[in-house]
């Protein structure tokens, strides 16, 4: 909570002191420049510490009342249970110090950088805080008194469950406060990079099990207590960028216990940093510094300033700040002291009364930052807030339970899912939540409510999920409820399928595995292509195909195939101009349509992508002619080819190439005549026989040509050559 309201009385009183400081200065020989300096440099402190002292403290805000109430409405009709919310979620803010106008460091070694930067992180961040819960039987609808302050400090120096704290003085009743449980945050600047982002770790000062006033959900993921990242981003943003308040998140359910139940939180902050603890007071060097807020100050001008006030106060009874700082003097002695001191320059009277307790305050202040440790005791640097709870739980009948699996009590998956979602019918679904097992385990599996399938709200579907990758095997989840000394059990059965295609069979009898026969089919396709193929998965025909999405892009057509079947006349035609295609296909759970399985391709890609190119040419082989001439043994073979046909566009033949791979002509060598042409909408070559001539009669044989082609596209893309073998028989 804020300390403005005095922080703004002591400023009115120390800018007596700074006035009485500028009467000093004046009156002094101005010959004396050296002391004049000194002056106005002890001035110029003084005010860096009103400046920053005036600030609020601690806890500064949160996002709820100070008092709520919680209905426990497990045993309500759910009519009325759907009112209710069993958790609340409360956010505590917490002010430190804008260290923006700090960041300089220019001129800084690597060692003072290093100090430097370990002093923003703590002065931009809260140093711990601790969440306390107590409770109090009472049933009545006014909160009960709070206990004294005495009584919390007792709690934070050792915690102990069920520890009951005295009431205040004017309490009727006998009934107290008692300690259930506490957790502490502490500010690791050790496994943090800069003051931004801050870490904290769980304090071994604690007690109780903290995770029975909390949500099931936030005790699994350790969010119980903790910094809100998020909650502070937003403080900042709607601050004008300046990071002035850090937030802390707490969700808290209380058991079914009802009741007062009161959440404490108490900060320790950094915004004014004096000596640290570990330091020894004898080994106090006058170069090194203290924090107030971003401001740096030197032990040596702080003692300056010390000894000053140590004079003018001389004669009122200010404690020894020495004592206090070597620890002979503890903190309430000092304080105490200071009071009387105050109490004896009032009572003295005179026209310096104000300047004098403003300055025993300053004093006070200063002795705080020169001695180890007492920093943390300004109130600046501490503040709390308590949020008390009233917690009622209203009686109802039970009714025996009743659970009804869906789907039959059979689901299918596969094994790279991560995700396994079941859902069942159960009864009392405004009074009690069945209790989930996993292969006779409890962990690993959660079960959360879907709404109510009655229009009393008395049955309802619950959603149950087991959220990691298993084994392809077979599986049971096991589903109980109990009521009115009852209990029934019912088994969902999960078999769980190899992620990927099947190996099938082709017409011949031979085992080809699935995946690579349709990779193959599509790194062969062309420009114009229809796609077509039929998928099998592991899963065969368990699964319906209805389940099943086959994802094809660069076609003709963009929406997904819903099965695992793709026909030649689906539409999903290359067109000329495609330079990609690819191709896969997923399952998706009907129970969850997030969940989503790719079954193709299973080697980590995305999908199975090809390059179309232009369709190949088709060859047809065609005759051979007669040898007429014994003296000119020439022949001419033909083949026709046949260009790739498109909608828009033709495509002519280029590259004919005619290849003798076998001749069995005896006597005689088979030698090619020219190139060759195209006559009558069919390519020619001529050959010759090559030997003894006149040819006798009678001469003849068979030869195997290779004719080959490509096709080219108005664009100049070409096609794979095509090629095809042709027998032709010789005769003369």
């Amino acid at each position: 909570m804020s300390k403005g309201g005095a922080g703004k009385v002591y400023f009115v009183l120390y800018l007596a002191v700074i006035l009485e400081l500028l009467i000093i200065i004046v009156e002094r020989d101005e010959a004396e420049e050296h002391l004049v300096k000194k002056q106005q440099e002890s001035m110029r402190i003084v005010e860096s510490i009103l400046t920053q002292l005036q600030s609020g403290a601690g806890t500064e805000g949160i996002n709820t009342r100070p008092q709520d109430a919680i209905v426990l409405s497990e045993k309500l009709p759910e009519e009325q249970r759907k009112y209710f919310k069993k958790f609340r979620t409360y956010y505590i803010e917490v002010g430190v110090t804008d260290v923006a106008s700090a960041l300089n460091m220019d001129g800084m070694d690597d060692a003072q950088k290093k100090e430097k930067i370990e002093t923003l992180k703590k002065l931009a961040n809260v140093q711990e805080l601790q969440y306390e819960v107590y409770f109090h039987p009472s049933k009545e609808v006014d909160v009960p008194p709070s206990p004294p302050a005495s009584e919390f400090k007792k709690v934070q120096s050792s915690p102990q469950s069920g520890m009951r704290l005295a009431n205040p003085p004017n309490a009727t009743s006998t009934e107290t406060w008692e300690l259930q449980a506490t957790r502490k945050l502490e500010l690791s600047t050790k496994s943090m990079k800069d003051f931004k982002e801050p870490s904290y770790g769980e304090s071994s000062v604690k007690t109780g099990d903290i995770a029975q006033f909390a949500p099931p959900d936030s005790a699994r993921v350790n969010r119980i207590f903790g910094y809100s990242v998020e909650k502070t981003d937003r403080l900042r943003q709607s601050n004008n960028g300046k990071l002035t308040k850090r937030a802390f998140v707490c969700n808290f359910q209380p058991p079914s216990k009802p009741g007062w139940y009161k959440l404490r939180f108490s900060s320790q902050t950094n915004r004014i940093m004096g000596i640290s603890a570990e330091q020894k007071f004898n080994s106090l060097k006058d170069d090194q510094k203290v924090n107030i807020g971003t401001v740096q100050l030197k032990v040596k001008d702080l003692r300056s300033v010390q000894r000053q006030l140590s004079d003018q106060l001389s004669g009122t009874g200010i404690p020894s700040a020495d004592a206090f700082a070597n620890g002979s003097l503890d903190l309430d002695r000092f304080n105490d002291q200071l009071e009387a001191a105050k109490k004896k320059v009032i009572d003295g009277g005179g026209d310096k009364v104000a300047q004098n307790t403003s300055r025993i305050d300053l004093f006070g202040y200063i002795a705080k930052l020169l001695s180890p440790g007492r920093y943390t005791t300004f109130d600046q640097n501490k503040g709390s807030i308590e949020i008390d709870i009233f917690v009622q739980q209203p009686e109802i009948e039970q009714e025996d339970p009743i659970i009804t699996w869906d789907d039959n009590g059979q689901l299918y998956s596969f094994d790279k899912a991560g995700k396994y979602v079941a859902t069942f019918v159960a009864n009392l679904y405004d009074k009690a939540t069945p209790s989930i097992q996993f292969n006779g385990s409890t962990s690993g599996v959660s079960i959360t409510k879907v709404g109510p399938t009655s229009t009393n709200g008395k049955a309802g579907r619950y959603k149950v999920e087991i959220n990691r990758d298993l084994s392809p095997g077979e599986y049971k989840m096991t589903a109980s409820l109990s009521s009115a000394g009852k209990t029934v059990v019912e088994e969902m059965n999960l078999k769980i399928f190899a992620t990927g295609l099947a190996t099938v069979k082709t017409e011949e009898g031979d085992d080809v595995k699935n995946e690579e026969e349709i990779t193959g089919l599509v790194k062969s396709l062309s420009k114009g292509d229809a796609v077509e193929f039929t998928a099998v998965p592991t899963s065969g025909s368990t699964i319906p195909g209805s389940q099943f999405r086959t994802i094809i892009d660069g076609t003709t057509k963009k929406s997904p195939v819903v099965g695992l079947q793709v026909g030649a006349n689906d539409g999903y035609n290359i067109p000329i101009d495609a330079d990609r295609v690819s191709v896969r296909i997923v399952w998706q759970d009907p129970k969850d349509q997030s969940i989503q399985v790719q079954i193709f391709p299973t080697d980590g890609s995305s999908a199975v992508e090809a390059q179309p190119g232009p369709k190949r040419p088709r060859v047809v082989c065609g005759d051979a002619s007669r040898i007429t001439d014994a003296k000119t043994p020439i022949f001419f073979v033909n083949v026709e080819i046949k260009a790739p046909t498109y909608a828009d566009i033709t495509a002519t033949i280029k590259g004919v190439k005619f290849e003798v791979k076998e001749q069995n002509i005896k006597g005689y060598k088979v030698v090619p005549v020219g190139e060759p042409k195209l006559t009558s909408g069919k390519w020619t070559q001529s050959y010759r026989l090559d030997g003894k001539l006149p040819i006798p009669r009678g001469t003849g044989g068979s030869i195997k040509i290779q004719a080959k082609a490509a096709a080219q596209l108005p664009s100049g893309e070409t096609s794979p050559e095509a090629s095809k073998s042709c027998k032709f028989n010789i005769v003369f």
